[in-house]
């Protein structure tokens, strides 16, 4: 199996940061995403979609193969990458820190059960706890349901969406404002720390 960090976004909602390379506690917000890919020991190969020099060449350093896009939007740019990818890939923004093997891993198993492109979602009443404007959410069976950005897609099978909720604070936050980078450090920084344990 495939996997594929997405990385090209403008960081518009930070100041036009450059998100991969933002650090929490001196490592790059992206380490977290490579480490627990790695760890969890399910994929053969890794890609990383992104536009930023400096991105590209941590990623190389790191033995992940660099994906260039055109920061057109997260659909727009997934659609390119999946266009050279063709396999079953797991996909993960940049912006999920605290993902962690053992979720890949839960996510990976479950999805397997299912058929289509898997898109994995929180309810947002669980996203608002922690005081998140999460806008990209739909109303599924009279519930408000967020994307997470996280999915397991088949690229034969583009267009036969299905949904995987799982509401889990490791899903629920996402790097994109002062305010969430804040949190992370404030709230997760022992959980930081003890990912930074299992840094290869």
């Amino acid at each position: 199996m495939k996997a594929l960090i997405m990385a090209g976004g403008k960081g518009s909602r930070i100041g036009y940061k450059n998100k991969a390379m933002i650090k929490l506690f001196d490592k790059p917000m992206i380490s977290y995403i490579i480490n627990a890919l790695y760890n969890s020991s399910r994929f053969d190969e890794i890609f990383c979609s992104l536009n930023s020099q400096e991105s590209r060449e941590y990623i190389i350093s790191k033995g992940i193969k660099v994906i260039e896009c055109n920061s057109n939007g997260y659909s727009l740019d997934l659609r390119d990458a999946l266009e050279l990818i063709k396999e079953r890939v797991f996909v993960v923004p940049v912006d999920l820190p605290l993902l962690n093997a053992s979720l890949i891993n839960y996510i990976i198993d479950k999805s397997s059960k299912m058929n289509g492109c898997i898109s994995i979602m929180v309810r947002k009443i669980f996203v608002d706890a922690f005081g998140i404007d999460n806008r990209y959410y739909r109303i599924h069976n009279g519930e408000e349901i967020c994307y997470t950005g996280v999915s397991v897609i088949d690229p034969s099978m583009v267009g036969n969406e299905d949904m995987l909720i799982i509401d889990d604070y490791r899903l629920a936050i996402n790097v994109n404002n002062e305010y969430t980078l804040e949190l992370l450090e404030e709230r997760f920084k022992d959980y930081l720390l003890s990912l930074q344990s299992q840094h290869l």
